[in-house]
């Protein structure tokens, strides 16, 4: 360990705890729903989902993706917002198309994550 370095480490520690704790308005992360967007070309490196959220009480957060020879994991956050005292959140509901830059096209992997549910069936 280098003499001096331990301080300066934990200093920075704090002040990123204390500038993510000052960047919270109440809110925590939740996982979304979403499915793959039933137009969605399988055959290329962007794969379009929905993603549903609160209309009111939720935010889009970000979507985290893990691939590998055989899957393709997709975690879509959203950060719940608390209502103000007496409020109440409605249970509608915002549908946003996001796409999701993979490293190479889908192909024969599977999809999978938190909040999947099966695309719906428009025909």
């Amino acid at each position: 360990m280098v003499p001096g370095r331990r301080p300066t480490l934990t200093g920075a520690v704090l002040v990123l705890v204390a500038a993510l704790a000052a960047c919270s308005d109440g809110g925590s992360t939740a996982t979304a729903r979403w499915h793959v967007a039933p137009d969605a070309d399988l055959a290329g490196d962007v794969l379009p989902i929905v993603v549903e959220h609160g209309a009111s009480c939720e935010e889009y957060g970000g979507v985290d993706v893990v691939e590998s020879d055989d899957t393709v994991e997709i975690t879509v956050r959203v950060v719940a917002q608390d209502p103000r005292e007496g409020a109440v959140c409605p249970e509608a509901a915002i549908a946003r198309r996001v796409d999701v830059p993979l490293d190479a096209p889908l192909g024969e992997r599977r999809v999978r994550g938190p909040g999947l549910e099966q695309t719906p069936d428009l025909g």
